[in-house]
């Protein structure tokens, strides 16, 4: 399989799939990623949640949904899960009581930093021949 620059012409890289593109760099960085997280507690349909959280902290299930574009049951789980960890909190919305309003602990924080670091190392390492202004294209 090519898999470097210099092992496809460029007619070969102008005329391969995106879709396949996207699809290798997505299984590559899933891969990355569950080796990482095998050790931990954590699983690799949690920790999306857990870094959005770190991002952005006192959001709501609906907003965790509508950014991922999955269900609310789906976020319910995985919310479940990093609370029942420690990771998170859960409380209710005291201007609506239907509403959960997810915040992130001190330990999901901690946790959330080292893994948002190391997954920023792969993304360097995988755009390290791109100049800044590339990234931003590419982005």
């Amino acid at each position: 399989m090519k898999t470097d620059k210099k092992d496809f012409s460029d007619n070969e890289i102008i005329e391969y799939p995106l879709p396949k593109i996207l699809s290798i760099i997505f299984r590559s960085h899933n891969m990355y990623l569950s080796n990482l997280l095998k050790e931990t507690e954590i699983n690799f349909g949690e920790f999306p949640f857990l870094i959005d959280l770190y991002r952005r902290d006192h959001i709501t299930q609906k907003d965790l949904a509508d950014e991922f574009n999955v269900s609310e049951g789906t976020v319910a789980r995985a919310v479940k899960k990093l609370e029942d960890k420690g990771l998170i909190k859960r409380k209710e919305n005291p201007k609506n009581r239907r509403e959960k309003i997810i915040t992130i602990t001190d330990e999901g924080k901690d946790f959330a930093s080292k893994v948002f670091d190391i997954d920023g190392e792969w993304e360097d390492e995988i755009l390290n021949h791109l100049t800044e202004d590339e990234r931003l294209i590419f982005k």
